[in-house]
């Protein structure tokens, strides 16, 4: 049987007035975000400023996750596909500044475990913050996926401007920044041109969050002081250098101090867990601090480990599987929740690995809104968290403590240790 060849066509519908989701985007679960499961598309974007007035969208998803049919009067099994876009000024906002609708054709492959990849131009306005809302459609059977994304060009010299590369192993880095330590890197700027940015490192933050209700909680002010600074100069739109050491790493354009951007580079593989180190400091949340005390004085953090899982749940089989289950979701939290400091250690990131992925995320300009379903052994609960712009990241977000937590956070502990 002759292999089908991969044909792709583009049908651009543009619809640049009166054009919206079919609900408001702050009315739009968003809970897929943190659990793929929940999605039968798992599209992964990136997202760059080609200059003030155009932005680039790249996007790329496994074909498999696209329904091919034969119609009558084909003789290959097709996708189709289409993706919405909108810009809207907040997330309030009832009508979008701009918006259009791109249809694509797709044909199967045998043995197809390719990805199908694409990447759209669009119009953005330049010296704003604005949100950038994505939905992608299978059209043969209307699974939907929607994202969105914070989008600053108040300045030349935001986030995503720029990316970075390495030759070494062929990797290109997008907006959030996961950054390599000790590799030699190559800053990419949208514009060929002639100027420094500063670079300010500062070491790992060791807080972590107490219990959400644990009122007492130390405000979380990242007033950070950098341990070192450095100098990258751009020679038409490149710079190269290196990350010495691991920790937080923001840059700026001299004159914006306050206007910078990150590199997450908290430890080796980050934000995976690649050594058995990275995986003691987490358990924080299902020990006692006597526990946790004692899991360090060990000097042993494979033993460590092993013993504390092992006695905790006094079976080597369930140990295992709640030790995937537990580094998983610390992985997935460094993933979605990092600003100046890991995923891990923010309240999402507590509550994410404690509780799981929410059942409904609900985003505003002001944050989050989490919501569990009750379920036959637990009761339902919510949760909700408040932007703290920082000079960081936008994606610093506060939990509202209360004393109410208290059940649900024990009951909660309890499932990891039985």
């Amino acid at each position: 049987m002759k292999t089908k060849t991969l044909i792709f066509t583009a049908i651009f519908t543009l619809f640049l007035a009166g054009c919206r989701p079919q609900k408001r985007i702050d009315q739009i679960n968003l809970a897929h975000l943190y659990n793929m499961a929940l999605s039968d598309l798992t599209p992964k974007y990136e997202v760059y400023h080609l200059e003030e007035g155009k932005t680039q969208v790249r996007y790329h998803f496994p074909a498999s996750q696209l329904l091919h049919v034969r119609g009558t009067r084909e003789d290959h099994f097709l996708g189709r596909y289409r993706l919405n876009w909108y810009i809207f000024e907040s997330y309030d906002s009832k009508t979008p500044l701009d918006s259009a609708h791109i249809q694509f054709t797709d044909t199967l492959r045998l043995d197809d475990s390719r990805l199908i990849s694409e990447t759209i131009t669009i119009p953005t306005p330049g010296r704003k913050v604005f949100q950038l809302f994505l939905e992608l459609e299978d059209l043969h059977r209307r699974a939907r996926h929607s994202q969105s994304f914070y989008i600053d060009k108040t300045h030349p010299y935001a986030a995503q401007f720029f990316y970075f590369g390495s030759g070494e192993q062929e990797d290109t880095f997008y907006a959030p920044f996961f950054l390599p330590v000790n590799r030699e890197l190559t800053a990419h700027y949208s514009d060929s041109i002639h100027f420094e940015i500063d670079l300010k490192y500062f070491p790992q933050p060791r807080q972590i969050p107490a219990a959400p209700y644990v009122l007492e909680q130390t405000i979380d002010q990242p007033n950070l002081q950098p341990d070192t600074s450095y100098t990258l100069k751009f020679t038409q739109g490149q710079a190269t250098f290196s990350l010495p050491d691991h920790g937080l790493y923001y840059f700026h354009h001299p004159d914006l101090p306050r206007s910078g951007f990150s590199s997450y580079s908290f430890h080796e593989g980050y934000p995976y867990l690649l050594e058995t180190e990275d995986m003691l400091m987490p358990l924080r949340y299902i020990t006692s601090s006597g526990e946790y005390e004692q899991l360090f004085d060990l000097g042993d953090a494979d033993l460590a480990v092993e013993r504390f899982w092992i006695k905790t749940t006094g079976n080597p089989d369930r140990a295992s599987t709640l030790m995937r289950r537990y580094y998983n979701r610390v992985e997935k939290a460094n993933l979605y929740f990092s600003s100046h400091k890991p995923g891990w250690q923010t309240d999402r990131g507590m509550i994410y690995i404690v509780f799981g992925p929410p059942d409904l995320v609900y985003r505003s300009d002001t944050g989050e809104d989490w919501h569990y379903r009750e379920s036959f052994q637990e009761p339902s609960q919510s949760f909700t968290f408040t932007r703290e712009v920082n000079r960081f990241s936008y994606n610093n977000l506060v939990l509202e403590r209360s004393t109410t937590y208290r059940r649900a956070w024990n009951m909660a502990v309890d499932k990891w240790r039985r």
